[in-house]
């Protein structure tokens, strides 16, 4: 029996923070030398410094060759994204238009791979990766598994290098096991929200073992108590990122939801380092590479771990 895909955040959307975008040079100088991005919600993205993503943009800042796949409510085509948004598929609707009607998917996206110093939006994680965007979610944030199953299979054949999941259930599937290693053979990565309950219940797709499950932590640190937890989530992840919605407007997008994209990002980045390591590699650079005991990533050390 098919289970279903409950929506992750309630009220997210309208509870978005608004960001004033700052006026000025297009960067600023820091300490080390680094040339800071001069997008509008730059200066908001607590969770770039932290886990060490902005030292990591001084070795690399992506490459069009790592495809993010994004299966989520769809994405839009907005001006930090279009140059590298690669066709895409809608299996609620099913057609190849996966628009966003939503929000929560271009969100996700943006928090993944926003362009960088173009004086616009946010800076995203990995700046050049291309996006695969992908509609299993319809515009109420709910899906089946089937859809769920055939967006991801659809991505590993569309060459993948990660595929990120902000959605999750209560049940495990065969038929989610069954996509993911397919997708998993054919060498993608696959990254899932660990669910926003406050328990150490599994959620599914992300306590399933090949699977990279994402917690969301605090600007100190400590979990968000409403990140779910325990022995089955591998890493956590800033879990409140600046992000825009499908209009372009800067909110501020919460959850394992906005954390998973996050690990997605940072994912891509080491996919673009000059070793092209395997999903694996990259799997065991970024648990490696924990900041204990919130779990947190270090980018830096993720990508040190590589060399």
């Amino acid at each position: 029996m098919l289970g279903r895909v409950g929506k992750l955040f309630v009220g997210l959307l309208a509870g978005a923070a608004m960001f004033v975008a700052p006026t000025g040079d297009a960067a600023t100088a820091s300490a080390d030398g680094w040339s800071k991005p001069n997008d509008p919600g730059f200066s908001t993205q607590w969770g770039l410094k932290q886990t060490r993503v902005d030292q990591v943009w001084n070795t690399v800042r992506g490459t069009t060759r790592v495809v993010v796949a994004v299966l989520d409510t769809g994405v839009n085509p907005l001006p930090d994204l279009r140059t590298r948004m690669l066709p895409g598929y809608d299996f609620v609707n099913g057609d190849s238009n996966p628009a966003d009607d939503n929000g929560h998917g271009t969100m996700a996206a943006g928090v993944v791979a926003a362009g960088g110093a173009n004086r616009t939006g946010i800076a995203g994680i990995c700046w050049n990766c291309r996006i695969l965007p992908v509609k299993v979610l319809n515009a109420k944030g709910s899906g089946s598994y089937t859809a769920i199953a055939q967006g991801i299979r659809f991505a590993a054949d569309r060459g993948a290098t990660v595929i990120s999941l902000s959605l999750g259930g209560n049940t495990d599937s065969d038929l989610l096991r069954d996509a993911l290693t397919y997708a998993e053979a054919k060498g993608a990565l696959i990254v899932a929200a660990a669910g926003n309950k406050g328990v150490s219940a599994p959620h599914y797709p992300a306590a399933i073992p090949s699977v990279l499950a994402v917690g969301g932590v605090t600007a100190t640190g400590t979990r968000y108590s409403w990140s779910n937890y325990g022995s089955w989530v591998d890493v956590t992840a800033p879990g409140c990122n600046p992000a825009q919605g499908p209009s372009g407007a800067i909110g501020q997008y919460c959850g394992t939801s906005s954390a998973a994209p996050f690990i997605a990002g940072v994912a891509g980045l080491l996919a673009s380092s000059p070793s092209q390591p395997t999903a694996a590699q990259i799997r065991s650079a970024i648990v490696a590479s924990r900041t204990m005991p919130s779990g947190r990533v270090d980018a830096l050390k993720a990508l040190q771990a590589l060399r």
